[in-house]
């Protein structure tokens, strides 16, 4: 006797956190739906390269910053600046003891908030806020440190519907892809770079969007399955494994940025 659970996950973009519901949620596309919309995905394909761990270290920047946006213009930060490559969206960065100091060489109050990944800049960062966001943290220095988990291999492995995507634990479906997460083994890309780990593609070839509306997570015999759907009847796969990490630590010691001019919120460096 097996047990089961699943979890389907519906996620509507007419939601609004906060909104007063007004109907009910809406229901997912049928199969017939979601296979006739043949959408295909704007952004190109991930294209990887081998690292030298050996010089991995001397392709990490580490610099000061100040912030462009509107909201929160000219907040103190510290950028981590990764190598200009795809591998970059799947490496693990954190900033261990990172503080602001003042005048005085003391820390000063302060909050961090994480910066999203820039697949343009290949970087990304962290930000010193005042509690209460009322004004800059008035920091004379940066310190701390930055821990990086970096992928010097990826690996990509493409397979069609057949008995070779059931031997790896990948079922194909219509628009549907279920597959099992820890058999794959799929590392966890940054959000809104367009680089997914699993990407689907039609018979032509070409690669299919994502349909968000529709996410299923089952649990059988403690083995997890996701199943996930695209905009099209899909025909192969690709997926991307970390073959080889390479792991290390840098201190930062950074005097602060210089203020951006005023009138110049929201314009990009």
């Amino acid at each position: 006797m097996t047990s089961a659970r699943i979890t389907i996950s519906i996620l509507c973009a007419a939601a609004v956190l906060g909104a007063a519901p007004t109907s009910a949620p809406a229901q997912p596309l049928s199969r017939k739906e979601i296979e006739q919309a043949l959408r295909y995905e704007k952004h190109p394909d991930p294209v990887f390269a081998r690292v030298d761990p050996e010089s991995l270290r001397k392709s990490i920047e580490i610099v000061a910053g100040r912030s462009y946006a509107v909201f929160g213009y000219n907040t103190p930060s510290v950028i981590v600046r990764l190598p200009a490559t795809d591998n970059s969206a799947y490496a693990k960065v954190d900033f261990p003891e990172a503080k602001p100091l003042g005048k005085d060489g003391k820390v000063l109050p302060h909050e961090i908030e994480k910066g999203l990944y820039d697949s343009d800049s290949h970087s990304t960062q962290i930000r010193f806020v005042a509690p209460g966001r009322k004004n800059l943290v008035p920091l004379v220095r940066a310190t701390g440190r930055v821990t990086v988990r970096y992928p010097i291999a990826v690996h990509t492995t493409a397979v069609r519907a057949s008995p070779q995507a059931a031997d790896l634990g990948l079922a194909i479906d219509g628009p549907y892809v279920t597959y099992s997460e820890k058999a794959l083994g799929l590392p966890e890309a940054a959000a809104f770079t367009g680089i997914e780990p699993l990407r689907a593609y039609d018979a032509s070839g070409r690669r299919l969007e994502r349909y968000d509306g529709f996410q299923k997570t089952e649990f059988k015999n403690e083995v997890s399955k996701r199943t996930v759907a695209f905009w099209g009847p899909v025909a192969s796969v690709r997926f991307d494994t970390v073959d080889s990490w390479s792991e290390l630590e840098i201190p930062f010691d950074l005097p602060a940025a210089p203020m951006r001019p005023a009138g110049r919120e929201g314009i990009g460096p």
